[in-house]
């Protein structure tokens, strides 16, 4: 308007003829509904140095104003950048309020090129696509230097990057606009997906809503009856949301049945059998109950939990010796290892492939939170077999009656086992470990289920084929998920409470801390890459002692000597970092 009102303005300083020209000029712009068109015609008509100053002029207040609450919570979200249409640079100001001396890759659509490798890189950019005020070349308003801009390869690349490799939130503009929304709609069009995106926005009619739904937007739409107040506690949902394990799973169930369905007999007469057909039994019947997956199976399932108790105390019974051998199908060979929260067996499946069985003390089906955790873990591990993530060893079967996992059997030793017995002692094998179990822990994060582990640790990382393939093992991972504990103390199955592995927020419950985050598995890795350099488990806490980056230095530099000179510094920071609180 600021720009209308002084074309009018400038058009009483000339003749009648040419001022009704200018007004005329005026009162288009005024009524085009394509503001890109709008201010290409009101630069025409004021001329560049008017039509400059008015906008600089109009722009002033920017530097000095408060900045609006809006942008400040822009910045705890983490974003990996911000792209910004408007030229008050509001959101780098916000930017250094929130995190003071933090400065970020910032730059303009004209010469995006040169800030591509952006994308990549752990720090935000800003990348202010229109301009700023200050630097009027940078400027894009009008139709003809929106086409300009759109023209430039680097331009392109940037937004379809972003698209592709991000999650978009427009937020204080018109998504189907050209400017904004129009690449991620044209993507669409092509047929190509870039994942969800979102568009908070108060329009709440069906034309907005078929464009982003063809475009790949979902809309997120909130009230303006108090200045957009709504938008503010948008903000403060999300940052304050701090997840939790949420319900209990249903229970464990054998995704095949061991037993004919048959009536279930009495509790009594079920412990007369042997505890083989007591398990067969057991959970026949648990599998028939949930069928239809309803409320009332729950209720059903507890009541008869609490009816054969006697029976299922005795289903736990399992040993390496006949006749206790038998385990649903299962022959137990060996016992290899037990802890304080259970046994391993290696076996024998039906089809005679060997596999590992972890089964869990009988204890575990008496405590809620040990029972809940198992059950997550389980669904945790279906998740990963579904998607088929590469290196997690390969889950087969499960029960609650016992809590068992069956899983593939690995020819090779535990991290612990190789660098106790000095098998992995060089540079090349510890990289070559490291980046295959962060690689497969990210993996795990990456699916839409977003799988943690929460209990990475040398004993939960294995070297499939490291004895009958010397020159192509590879590490493998085990029991995501599978944190018996939720809150202090957490143990392994298998060995022990060794807790210098798990994230502070395991260890202590801290309010508004969740365990459910991704933080908590880069500590574990941080903590098993020292563990690497070191041959030493991390003791409680130890990352918040005085001398710990001076530890990690110290363990990284008694390596043998690489050519790569950097590398025991690089490892040493790589570990400090990812074990901050």
């Amino acid at each position: 308007m600021r720009l209308v009102d002084q074309l009018r303005v400038k058009a009483d300083e000339f003749s009648a003829e040419d001022a009704a020209k200018m007004r005329a000029t005026a009162d288009r712009a005024e009524s085009e509904g394509n503001q890109w068109l709008a201010f290409q015609l009101l630069r025409k008509g004021l001329g560049v140095s008017s039509y400059h100053s008015t906008i600089r002029t109009a722009l002033q207040p920017a530097a000095t104003v408060h900045c609006p609450r809006a942008y400040h919570y822009v910045w705890p979200l983490k974003p990996a950048g911000v792209v910004n249409l408007n030229l008050d640079r509001l959101v780098t100001r916000a930017l250094g309020e929130v995190s003071p001396g933090r400065l970020p890759a910032e730059f303009s659509g004209r010469n995006i090129e040169n800030y591509l490798h952006s994308l990549k890189s752990p720090h935000p950019f800003i990348a202010n696509l229109h301009g700023v005020a200050d630097d009027v070349s940078s400027w894009v308003f009008s139709r003809g230097e929106l086409r300009q801009l759109f023209q430039f390869a680097g331009y392109r690349t940037f937004i379809t990057g972003c698209f592709a490799t991000t999650t978009t939130l427009f937020l204080g503009v018109s998504a189907d606009d050209i400017a904004t929304g129009g690449h991620l709609a044209s993507l669409a069009q092509a047929g190509i997906d870039t994942g969800d995106h979102y568009w908070l926005t108060n329009r709440n009619d069906i034309k907005t809503d078929r464009w982003a739904e063809q475009a790949g937007i979902r809309v997120i739409r909130y009230q303006d009856h108090d200045e957009h107040a709504e938008v503010l506690e948008f903000f403060e949902d999300i940052v304050s949301f701090v997840p939790d394990d949420g319900p209990s799973p249903p229970p464990v169930l054998l995704e095949y049945s061991t037993a004919a369905t048959a009536p279930l007999p009495g509790a009594e007469q079920l412990l007369r059998l042997d505890a083989e057909e007591i398990r067969e039994v057991l959970n026949t019947h648990a599998t028939n109950l949930f069928g239809v997956g309803s409320a009332e199976s729950y209720s059903a399932y507890d009541e008869f939990a609490k009816t054969y108790d006697q029976a299922i105390y005795r289903a736990w019974y399992t040993s390496a010796s006949p006749p206790g051998n038998r385990l649903l199908g299962f022959t137990l060979v060996e016992d290899v290892a037990r802890g304080a929260f259970g046994r391993v067996y290696r076996a024998t499946a039906p089809d005679g492939r060997e596999v590992a069985i972890k089964v869990l003390l009988e204890d575990i089906r008496r405590d809620s939170q040990l029972l809940a955790s198992f059950r997550r873990g389980v669904r945790s591990m279906r998740f990963l077999r579904k998607r088929n993530v590469d290196g997690m060893v390969a889950y087969r079967e499960a029960s609650e009656i016992p809590a068992f996992v069956v899983m593939d059997w690995v020819d090779g030793p535990t991290l612990a086992q190789a660098l106790e017995a000095r098998q992995i002692d060089d540079w090349h094998s510890i990289l070559k470990i490291a980046i295959e179990m962060t690689s497969v822990i990210r993996r795990a994060h990456a699916i839409p289920e977003r799988v943690l582990h929460r209990d990475l640790r040398p004993s939960n990382i294995m070297f499939d084929g490291f004895y009958s393939r010397p020159d192509h093992w590879r590490v493998v991972v085990l029991d995501f998920d599978l944190s018996w504990h939720t809150g202090a103390h957490e143990k392994s199955v298998v060995y022990g409470a060794l807790t210098g592995y798990l994230a502070p927020e395991q260890m202590q419950v801290t309010p508004g801390v969740s365990t459910r985050h991704a933080a908590v598995d880069s500590f574990g890795v941080g903590m098993t890459l020292f563990y690497l350099i070191s041959g030493k488990d991390p003791m409680p806490a130890q990352h918040r002692h005085r001398d710990w980056a001076n530890i990690v230095m110290e363990a990284a530099t008694r390596r043998a000597k690489e050519e790569w000179v950097s590398l025991a510094n690089r490892y040493a920071r790589l570990v400090v970092r990812a074990t901050k609180d």
